[in-house]
């Protein structure tokens, strides 16, 4: 896989995210539970300070990325899922998943153009 290709990756972890999700209501499964939080507002630095507690996960394998991935629902709050994704093994070692009714001008830009946005 291509890093540079945002829409393959997009679609692999959409992917990595529905197998886990499946994974977690069949029987017996064991797998990593994905945390759900709200914010009335989520910032750019609430982010950071996630990835900043994950550091030594996201740095103890050279093709774990950072990423985060938005969508603005149609009750115009946004869903944004967050979470260390493995290019290589397709796994998800940690994410959350954030209900929020808004979000900062920093974490705007970062999802204006595509709802995959990589930090490193």
């Amino acid at each position: 896989m291509v890093l540079g290709d945002p829409i393959t990756l997009m679609i692999i972890i959409k992917l990595a995210l529905a197998h886990l999700a499946a994974a977690h209501v069949g029987a017996g499964a064991v797998v990593l539970a994905i945390a759900a939080v709200t914010f009335i507002l989520l910032t750019f630095e609430e982010i950071s300070n996630w990835f900043a507690d994950r550091q030594a996960l996201v740095e103890s394998d050279k093709d774990n990325l950072a990423f985060t991935l938005q969508q603005k629902l149609e009750s115009g709050e946004y869903s944004t899922v967050q979470g260390v994704f493995n290019k290589r093994t397709h796994a998800i070692p940690a994410a959350r998943t954030i209900t929020s009714q808004r979000i900062d001008a920093q974490l705007a830009d970062t999802h204006a153009i595509h709802e995959l946005a990589l930090y490193n």
